[in-house]
This record gives structure tokens, sequence and C-alpha cells, in this order.
């Protein structure tokens, strides 16, 4: 049975795995390294995104919490996992990695991989979690871009293209037709002729 670790007691290993000289394990034993190792992570990344996406840091908040109290045991963990859903730090990062390489080729497989776990399955828990497929996200996500570089640059639409991750204009077009009605350039046009102030109370179309 896993014996139940009071707050103090993580609180105090949280501490040492900020310091680049770990205790052995005489001081602190293995499985409370990597328990506060695991909650430095959960901080680290609810800062990063604290600002951008307030639910998730929350949720990352949450899971820290039920760390240093001890509630997050094997079984509850067990009841996650059985829901089908990903637990707040993999949808934190599965986040934070789309955003940080919307201008590259993202496979599913680098993303599964980020987890520890199969495509298949993170496939199926991305789904549970976010409502939509990890492609249907990612395009979502470079369309979201590409709308801010049309909006706020003077980049031509080829260029667009490439940084949001699309293979070429006609293929950024395509989607951006298909989600807003209206190929990008123009709905560029439309933007530039509206006043200033309807462009910055815009709805971001649910992206």
């Amino acid at each position: 049975m896993r014996a139940r670790t009071d707050p103090e007691t993580v609180a105090t290993a949280y501490v040492y795995s900020q310091q680049s000289d770990m205790p052995n394990d005489s001081v602190v034993d293995r499985s409370l390294t990597a328990q506060a190792s695991h909650l430095k992570m959960l901080l680290e990344m609810a800062g990063r995104f604290v600002d951008s996406d307030a639910s998730t840091a929350k949720s990352l908040i949450a899971e820290a919490h039920c760390i240093i109290h001890g509630t997050l045991t094997p079984q509850s963990r067990k009841r996650s996992k059985s829901r089908g859903g990903l637990s707040g730090w993999q949808i934190a990062k599965a986040k934070n990695f789309i955003s940080q390489n919307l201008g590259r080729r993202i496979v599913i497989d680098d993303l599964s991989a980020l987890m520890g776990l199969s495509p298949a399955y993170f496939s199926r828990a991305f789904k549970q979690s976010f409502g939509d497929s990890p492609h249907s996200f990612i395009v979502r996500r470079r369309l979201a871009h590409a709308r801010e570089l049309l909006l706020n640059t003077r980049l031509p639409l080829c260029e667009v293209a490439i940084d949001c991750g699309f293979a070429d204009q006609a293929h950024l077009s395509r989607h951006f037709r298909r989600h807003f009605g209206v190929p990008p350039a123009g709905w560029r046009r439309r933007q530039i002729s509206r006043p200033t102030r309807d462009n910055a109370t815009e709805q971001p179309d649910h992206l």
C-alpha cells in the first residue's frame, strides 16, 4: 500500500527538486523526488498559461493541490484514465507544443510521445478532452494564427500560409474558406475597411 504523505513533506521535496544538488535517498526517497518534480512541472506550466488560458492554468493548479495534499492517489489516476481524457498537465503540454510548432508539420506520433502514450490512445483521449480530433484542433489553431497575421501584418498570403504550417497559399485558402465562408484575401480586405474599434472587438469565430 502506498504511504500517504503530508503536505509539509511534499512541499519540502518540492524545494529540494529546485536545487541542483538533490539529496540522496536517505533524506527524500525516490517516489517523493519524482512527485516533487511533477509538482514543479505543473506549477511552471500553470505560470505559462495563467494569462493566455486561465482554465488550463486552473486545472494544473488543482492537480498540484491534489499532489500536495496527498489526494492524487493511484486509484484516482485509474479513474481519470478510465474516463478517457487527458490529465491537466497533458492538456497543457499538448496546447503548448502545438502553439510553439504551428509553423511546421505536427504529427500525432510526436504529440503522443510527449505524453508517453500510444498514438491511438492519445487520439481518443485528446478528443475526449478537447471535443475535437488532434488534426481538427491543429487546423483551427493554424487558422486562428493566420487571422492574426492577416489582421496585424502585411505579409503576403503565401508567407502567412507557410508561417501557419499550411503547405501553400491554396491549402490555406481552402481551409479558410471552409471555416469562414470567405477566402483569406477577402477577409483581410473586409477587416481593413472596418473601423479599428470593430477589429479590436471582433469575436474569434469559436477558434
